[in-house]
């Protein structure tokens, strides 16, 4: 499999927003440190192949570790969906392709790489109010970090957790049952986590693969998906609300088109007073 980034940023002080990526094998969104970035109101979905990880902050260069004040926020991250349903009575099935997420949101790089950069520390994100929905490994998971704020990030009712240990996955470490959020505790320095967080060996996630046992949740090609809001909440957005603003937009530009029209209209009749009034006045003076 060839994998690849849907966005990748390293810029200083950048705004990534309002994106939807569909289909990046590797990662979503994926963050060289960019300190000062803002990162918010994307949507990233799995495709027709496995993907790594929805959003990264996993890469210690070419910062070094530095990702001071780059926020993540209210992105929604689905993760694979059933496509043929086999049990209506849970809402779930499986998927051709076995498309998936394996993490949602990876921070710190031994999520990623493993020992590679030892204990080498990613510091200073914000990582809170983004919406999962879908089949994921892990919903977030973090080691090696330092400094981060972790809060507000919320897992739907339909989401699946599947996945186990694949062969590339290490014969030391103990890679963790799916579930929704994980850490490392002794490698998560002087961080807010948010209580759901459960410690676990973190190392190198993107080693596991679905099984025959695992199951995708089933959405309906008539359900519209959650958007995430500003305030991190969600609304949902359906084709006959943008049918409907697009109606209620066009009737202000027929009115000011209208009466646009009617001013030229207006205009037109008082200089052409104006022009035959002077005109004959003119005609006056000569006969005089």
């Amino acid at each position: 499999q060839e994998w690849a980034d849907g966005i990748s940023l390293s810029c200083k002080g950048s705004t990534v927003f309002n994106n939807t990526v569909v289909g990046a094998t590797d990662g979503g969104i994926v963050i060289f440190g960019s300190p000062g970035s803002w990162i918010h109101g994307n949507t990233i979905r799995a495709g027709e192949a496995m993907q790594l990880g929805g959003i990264n902050l996993v890469d210690y260069d070419p910062w070094s570790g530095d990702f001071t004040s780059t926020v993540v926020e209210n992105n929604q991250i689905l993760g694979g969906f059933a496509t043929n349903l086999t049990d209506p009575s849970k809402e779930e099935g499986k998927n051709a392709e076995d498309a998936f997420i394996k993490i949602g949101i990876a921070m710190g790089a031994r999520t990623w790489f493993g020992d590679k950069y030892g204990m080498s520390l990613n510091r200073g994100a914000v990582v809170r109010n983004n919406f999962f929905q879908g089949a994921f490994g892990y919903a977030m998971a973090a080691a090696t970090i330092q400094n981060f704020t972790v809060s507000g990030n919320t897992v739907d009712d339909d989401v699946t957790f599947i996945g186990s240990v694949g062969p590339n996955c290490s014969t030391t470490d103990a890679t963790p049952a799916p579930e929704p959020f994980v850490y490392n505790s002794s490698q998560v320095l002087d961080s807010s986590m948010q209580q759901a967080f459960v410690d676990r060996d973190a190392d190198s996630l993107t080693c596991i693969l679905p099984d025959n046992d695992d199951y995708w949740p089933w959405i309906p090609t008539t359900t519209s998906l959650p958007m995430p809001s500003a305030t991190g909440s969600t609304t949902t957005k359906t084709s006959s609300s943008s049918q409907q603003g697009s109606k209620s937009s066009s009737a202000p530009l027929a009115v000011g088109l209208l009466m646009g029209i009617l001013g030229a209209a207006v205009f037109s009749y008082f200089v052409r007073a104006w022009y035959m009034k002077r005109r004959k006045a003119a005609n006056a003076q000569r006969v005089y």
